[in-house]
C-alpha cells in the first residue's frame, strides 16, 4: 500500500496514498485569507449563525485558513462517505454504523504516518 514517492510528484503521491486509504475524494487546497471573508463576516453579523456559537468563536480561523498553523501553505483535504449500512427504520446517516471522527482520525493518522 505505501508507494515510493520516485517519479510521482509529492501531491500525486499523497492523492494516491489517500485514496488507498480508503477515502472517496481527496484535493490539495491552497491555504490563506478567504475571499468570501467578507461575506462570512456578514452573515454572521446578520445572526444567521443562529445558536452555532461555534462559528463566532472559531471566525477568526475561517477568515483565514493558515491560522492554527501560520507556516503551512496548504491543506490535504479528504471526504469519505460515512453512510454505513441501511437501517431497518429511519435512522439519520451520520448515526449507522461507526462513529465518523474515529474513521476519519484513523485513516488520516495512517496518511500522515505514509
Amino acid at each position: 500500500m505505501i508507494e515510493s514517492p520516485g517519479a510521482l510528484s509529492t501531491e500525486s503521491f499523497i492523492k494516491s496514498q489517500a485514496m488507498g486509504l480508503g477515502f472517496d475524494l481527496v484535493g490539495i487546497a491552497r491555504l490563506g485569507r478567504a475571499e468570501t471573508a467578507p461575506m462570512f463576516e456578514e452573515w454572521l453579523a446578520r445572526g444567521f449563525a443562529g445558536e452555532m456559537e461555534y462559528l463566532h468563536r472559531g471566525a477568526e480561523k475561517r477568515r483565514d485558513t493558515r491560522l492554527p498553523f501560520p507556516s503551512a501553505q496548504s491543506a490535504i483535504v479528504v471526504a469519505l462517505d460515512y453512510g454505513g449500512r441501511e437501517p431497518a427504520g429511519p435512522v439519520a446517516r451520520y448515526a449507522r454504523g461507526d462513529d465518523y471522527h474515529d474513521l476519519m482520525t484513523d485513516r488520516l493518522n495512517e496518511l500522515r504516518r505514509s
